[in-house]
């Protein structure tokens, strides 16, 4: 019998208290998977002083293997090289699902030294590193089955209130914080020396350093040294427990990271400072620079350079706002770090191990692929399917249709397994074997369902398509086309035109310039998530879609992929978008939090747009809220929205009519006159939309429009 337990191996210091940065990652591991999977067996193997305990934790190890399916292994290098041999050798025997998730940043660098190593990290079901730029350090040594899994902790984040009043009490001197093991490699020395020479500077004591953390037995006695030399404005304040470090820290004016630690990889002290709003001053040894990025959520200097340090603490204490104005981008980039985001990624992996073996059919569809002279390059397109299984075929013959040949098609169902709806889709994929199927073991959400087929992808390029939108038979090939002959575009966008009970509603408009920009302030519309074609290679660099968003997926999505690169605008039109009504519109609250999530979410980047674009920015954010509210009937909402409006713009006359239309309680005339107009109007869009289109996809297109009439 297969057993579907999960356990984990690394040390948890059981009995013990530990605060390094390995023991506080795998508890954090241990007891996110407790609360993640409350119906399965969570069993862990404690590999803390392993020399002195190898016989008991040999027994767990083979208790563990005989009770689990799933083994996440986190082990530092001293343990890779004992246990690596004996995991794999009784995998041997009892065939589980191994994964590693890696300690720290420096196994690029054994791993490019040691093939032995390289070929234990090729057995494991994946490597989670912490860092895109780790990834690519393993793949160009020769590792390649790696992903991207961001260090988490569960921290409680403060509140934009509580750091403006801990601004606003705040006195000199300013408080600069360490927060890690006291070891030499960690930087004490320079940050204690550019605290006390920025003093010197200022003739007066403006800077105090507190540090915290577990000293090194074998670096005590130069710790005391160090604090007696600068008892006047270094102190030591002991060891905090890892949940209670955002209290420890709250107050401080900046965190100091000066670390040159060998094995440094995403530091936990960073992310606690960012979830206390503290901005920090960081060496740029290693992955620093991902997570510290300057003038956002601190700055970074050259680590050969350690007087550099002093000029930024220097430049803190006299730059006050410049410091204060980043606050709020660091409360958001913690959010980013929640257990949420990465438990979603190692549940993916671990239910169904990626929903299922590949099958016969699609390891066969594979070598047809391979044994192809084409020398074109392959594009996945993912079609995700959550209920409207009708139009499914639809959307599949789409792509089956285009004349493009070199296409790899995925079909991730993200139904419930006992829905009627599942079963539906199961009946229509069996007419297409070509296809990779890929079932969820529940429904996620679209975001989930694009990143499940984001993995199972081998193409230079992915596409994506709604299970009720469909492809013009020349887009892919029209796509292509334009990356390939520009290779600074890492994305291409066409034209859309959005298809409702028959009647073209509109068609989207390209802004030209900057797409991140005009996405964010509604001056283009992707029109749909099927309007997404992209490199792989920049879609998993960024770490796919976030699966937090229930609504906006295509948005967020959009902006952090047209953030990073140019954007080929393909003016033709290639996709039909069915609108289907209001039926998968969620309530007025639920689409509030959409709304702030997204802002949230890019704090940073709509704090850089100018004012003007800022007020045009939240004005169509609380106009969208405004018509949700009236057309739920809130009439509460629908006023406090309208007031919320007001700060960015008068209302438009429209609004005003919709927002009388509510009070009054006739909202859906509103409706009915607006799906008029519309109709009316529709010739102009369909003739429009006709005018580009070849012979057969205008057949095609004028056959969906009588279809979705008669439907």
């Amino acid at each position: 019998m297969k057993k579907d337990g999960i356990a984990v191996v690394g040390r948890l210091a059981r009995g013990a208290v530990l605060l390094d940065g390995q023991t506080v990652k795998t508890k954090t591991l241990y007891d996110e998977l407790r609360r993640e999977f409350p119906g399965r067996q969570v069993l862990y193997v404690d590999v803390y002083r392993y020399r002195k305990r190898i016989l008991p934790i040999l027994w767990d190890t083979l208790r563990v293997f005989a009770s689990c399916e799933h083994i996440i292994v986190l082990l530092s290098k001293n343990g890779h090289r004992f246990f690596f041999p004996v995991l794999h050798g009784l995998n041997l025997v009892f065939r589980r699902k191994l994964y590693h998730d890696v300690i720290g940043g420096a196994l690029p660098m054994e791993a490019a030294e040691s093939a032995s190593l390289r070929r234990r990290l090729g057995k494991f079901q994946v490597n989670w590193v912490e860092f895109p730029a780790m990834k690519q350090e393993l793949e160009q040594a020769g590792v390649h089955n790696v992903e991207v899994l961001p260090n988490f902790k569960r921290l409680e984040i403060l509140s934009k209130e509580d750091v403006e009043n801990d601004q606003k009490n705040r006195k000199e001197p300013f408080l600069f914080l360490m927060f890690s093991r006291v070891i030499k490699e960690k930087g004490i020395e320079t940050a204690a020396e550019a605290v006390a020479n920025a003093n010197r500077r200022f003739g007066r004591k403006r800077a105090a350093l507190r540090i915290y953390g577990p000293v090194d037995a074998g670096y005590r006695q130069e710790f005391e040294q160090l604090l007696e030399r600068y008892r006047d404005c270094v102190s030591y304040c002991g060891c905090v427990p890892s949940h209670q470090s955002v209290s420890a820290l709250r107050g401080g004016y900046m965190l100091l990271f000066p670390s040159v630690y060998p094995g440094e990889g995403m530091p936990g002290t960073i992310l606690d400072a960012f979830s206390a709003g503290l901005p920090v001053a960081a060496s740029d040894w290693r992955f620093n620079r991902e997570l510290v990025r300057d003038g956002e959520t601190g700055y970074c200097y050259d680590w050969r350079n350690p007087g550099q340090l002093e000029e930024l603490v220097v430049f803190a204490v006299e730059h006050p706002g410049a410091i204060d104005s980043m606050r709020k981008n660091c409360l958001a980039e913690a959010g980013k770090y929640t257990p949420r985001a990465a438990m979603e990624q190692i549940r993916r992996s671990i239910e169904g191990d990626m929903e299922g073996e590949r099958t016969a059919k699609e390891e066969e569809s594979e070598k047809k692929e391979a044994s192809d002279s084409s020398t074109l390059p392959l594009v996945s397109v993912i079609i995700t399917t959550y209920r409207n299984e009708a139009y499914l075929p639809r959307a599949v013959e789409s792509v089956l249709a285009q004349t493009y040949p070199n296409i790899q098609l995925i079909v991730v169902d993200d139904n419930p397994p006992d829905s009627i709806a599942r079963k539906n889709t199961e009946a229509v994929m069996e007419r297409y074997p070509q296809a990779v199927y890929r079932k969820h073991p529940r429904n996620r959400n679209g975001a989930a369902a694009r990143n499940t087929g984001i993995r199972a992808a081998r193409g230079k390029y992915l596409a994506f398509l709604d299970n009720d939108d469909i492809y013009f038979r020349s887009h892919i090939a029209d796509c292509v086309a334009a990356l390939e002959a520009r290779p600074e575009c890492g994305a291409a966008v066409c034209r859309v035109v959005k298809v409702r009970d028959g009647v073209c509603w509109e068609m989207t408009k390209l802004p030209g310039g900057d797409m991140a920009r005009a996405l964010l302030l509604s001056e283009t519309a992707l029109g749909t998530g099927s309007n997404l074609f992209v490199r792989t290679e920049l879609a998993r660099q960024i770490g796919g879609f976030d699966e937090s968003f229930c609504r906006h997926q295509d948005v967020e999505f959009g902006v952090r992929i047209f953030s990073r690169c140019a954007v080929a605008q393909i003016p033709k039109l290639q996709i039909v978008k069915e609108m289907g009504g209001h039926s998968n519109m969620p309530g007025f609250e639920k689409f509030a939090g959409a709304k702030r999530q997204l802002s949230e979410k890019f704090s940073g980047e709509i704090g850089r747009l100018t004012r003007e674009e800022q007020d045009c920015y939240y004005a169509g954010q609380y106009g969208a809220l405004l018509y949700a509210a009236c057309r739920e009937g809130n009439r509460q909402a629908a006023e406090e929205t309208a007031e919320q409006l007001k700060q960015y713009r008068p209302l438009s006359r429209k609004e005003r009519l919709y927002l009388q239309l509510a009070n009054l309680g006739c909202f859906p005339v509103y409706e009915w006159g607006k799906g008029l107009v519309k109709r009316l109007g529709s010739g102009r869009v369909r003739r429009e939309a006709a005018a580009g289109l070849d012979r057969q996809d205008k057949e095609k297109f004028f056959e969906i429009l009588r279809g979705t009439v008669w439907k």
